[in-house]
């Protein structure tokens, strides 16, 4: 297949719902993109060739639930497009070959559907109620449970192009694909190992890459019921002696894929360990969403999200994150509060879950001050402000405040000042600035950009400047971006046609 035929239309679409889950979001959520959005996609089509090569992308480290970190890459938006049709061009044609026994990642079966893959949410509940059939009706007694060290990061580049190749007859496509993970995996770690995260068109390629793990237990003679869940392994046995001559099996099928199970998340459960194991919560779960309608919710299925909440919350030896994520999202499409204080006094203790925080207290930034004092305060102390990651977000909920106080305006000057700051943490304190800073701020953010040489930085201050004098501003549009970088063009252009954003 031509690579001038993907079809980008739909890759645009798909990249722009998968947005949200960047490590970094996009500032103006790809409007500049879309604007002009036939033009751009026909300018990057007519750039596509064999040798394509994406840009340069900007890493970030996330932390993890332990305090550990995770790599994270911000990737140019039409290299994610470019991303996304490759893997949408072979999708259809590796996604029959996968087992049933397989419910993440699965791939869309409407027809040109803006969501890549089946409703996540709902494929989980199902392999959740699939692990209680396996338990409660077809009476297995025992449950090996694990899942893999550092997956994405030991993907090896060589094996999954291999794999591919077995079921995709098209060398220029792969080609292509192959050069832009390689590309990109110098950012990640070792060079021809990981792929990155955060990424519908990764998240099918690891869903593939595993396909071999899934076919050789499945074939194993062994009476067991194997499941999983992206790397979330769930095989079912009669005897304690078959799961561990299963997990025997398991991990020798791994390292010929390179990869290696978690110790500390490999259980064998027997009868009585799978009973507590096996989620009771599912039927309340339900019930509460059946609950909701709009934006409202039954008074009695509010108490039943109360109470799942409280339960979670107080759990800390085994903290439930489907259930705390399930509780703060619901919490946001009936618009409650209930749960801000909570999460303000957890702000230290949780910083792998910061966009989610700021997902939650955004809508109720303006209600009272102590969201804003509470994050003002946090960033402030260099004592609990450590990961950029966590930083970035935070200065997010600076940003959409309606207001400042002189503290807090403050700090984001302190911030700017701070030449040894990550660059997604100057991006975000440069928008913030800008929106709530006076002329003197958007003066000072305006001659900083000469001195950027991180794209997301200098797209920042170009929208900081926005609420400068117009013709001033204009002006500084005009002369300054000379860019060798479209994007910076592109954005110009879509801040001169806006009077206010």
């Amino acid at each position: 297949m031509p690579l001038k035929s993907l079809n980008l239309n739909l890759a645009w679409k798909r990249v722009h719902v998968d947005s949200k889950k960047q490590f970094v979001p996009d500032l103006l959520y790809l409007k500049d993109y879309e604007r002009d959005l036939k033009i751009n996609l026909d300018n990057l089509k007519a750039r596509l060739s064999s040798d394509f090569h994406p840009q340069a992308p900007m890493t970030i480290d996330q932390p993890k639930s332990n305090f550990s970190l995770r790599p994270g890459l911000a990737i140019n938006i039409e290299d994610r497009i470019v991303y996304q049709a490759l893997v949408d061009y072979i999708a259809p044609i590796i996604d029959p070959k996968l087992s049933d026994s397989v419910y993440s990642f699965r791939l869309s079966t409407k027809p040109n559907d803006q969501y890549f893959f089946k409703n996540q949410v709902h494929q989980w509940k199902f392999y959740r109620e699939e692990r209680r059939k396996c338990y409660v009706e077809e009476g297995y007694t025992y449950l090996l449970q694990t899942d893999i060290t550092a997956f994405f990061e030991h993907i090896s580049h060589t094996i999954l192009i291999e794999k591919l190749e077995e079921f995709i007859n098209d060398d220029e496509i792969l080609k292509v694909l192959k050069a832009i993970i390689a590309d990109w995996s110098g950012y990640i770690g070792l060079h021809g190992l990981g792929l990155p995260q955060n990424s519908a068109p990764s998240s099918f390629l690891s869903n593939f890459y595993l396909k071999y793990v899934d076919d050789m237990i499945l074939s194993e003679t062994l009476d067991c019921r194997y499941l999983r869940f992206a790397d979330d392994i769930s095989i079912f046995t009669r005897s304690k002696g078959d799961a561990k001559k299963i997990l025997k099996v398991l991990v020798q099928i791994l390292r010929v894929l390179h990869l290696n199970i978690q110790d500390k998340k490999t259980k064998i459960f027997d009868k009585t360990e799978i009973e507590e194991l096996i989620d009771e919560k599912q039927d309340i779960i339900q019930a509460i969403d059946y609950g909701i309608e709009g934006d409202t919710i039954d008074p009695i299925k509010f108490d039943d999200l109360v109470k799942l909440f409280e339960e979670t919350i107080k759990n800390a030896d085994d903290f439930n994150k489907t259930h705390f994520n399930f509780c703060i999202t619901r919490f946001k499409k009936i618009n409650s509060d209930y749960a801000v204080d909570y999460l303000l006094e957890k702000l230290e203790d949780m910083p792998h879950s910061a966009n989610i925080f700021v997902d939650y207290l955004t809508l109720f930034i303006n209600d009272s001050n102590k969201i804003k004092n509470a994050i003002s305060n946090f960033l402030a102390n260099p004592e609990t402000n450590i990961y950029e990651w966590q930083e970035m977000w935070f200065l997010i909920v600076l940003r959409e405040a309606a207001a400042l106080n002189k503290t807090q305006l403050n700090l984001v000057r302190r911030i700017l000042k701070d030449r040894n700051k990550h660059w997604a943490t100057r991006t975000f304190a440069f928008l913030a600035l800008g929106k709530h800073g006076d002329e003197s701020d958007r003066e000072y953010i305006k001659t900083q950009y000469i001195n950027e040489d991180n794209i997301f930085v200098k797209k920042a201050i170009l929208i900081g400047c926005h609420k400068m004098n117009k013709k001033e501003r204009n002006l500084f549009y005009e002369t300054m971006v000379k860019e060798k970088y479209p994007e910076l063009n592109r954005l110009v252009d879509y801040l001169k046609s806006k009077d206010g954003l």
